[in-house]
């Protein structure tokens, strides 16, 4: 039991790195912005992912 506990724990260091760096691009601003969300607001956005290889997503 404890061989299978210390596997475990070896397997879970291994896959537990760092969490690799994102970067997030504004686009556009608006000059002036009277509307401000709040807390309970439902906010939707559009964005394009783009994986390390160069493959982008989509989410929409």
């Amino acid at each position: 039991m404890r061989c299978v506990f210390v596997l475990l724990a070896l397997v879970g260091a291994t896959f537990a790195g760092t969490e690799p760096e994102f970067k997030i691009d504004v686009v556009s601003v608006p000059e002036e912005c009277t509307t401000k969300s709040k807390h309970g607001d439902m906010l939707t956005m559009h964005y394009t992912g783009t994986l390390e290889n160069g493959h982008k997503f989509d989410a929409r």
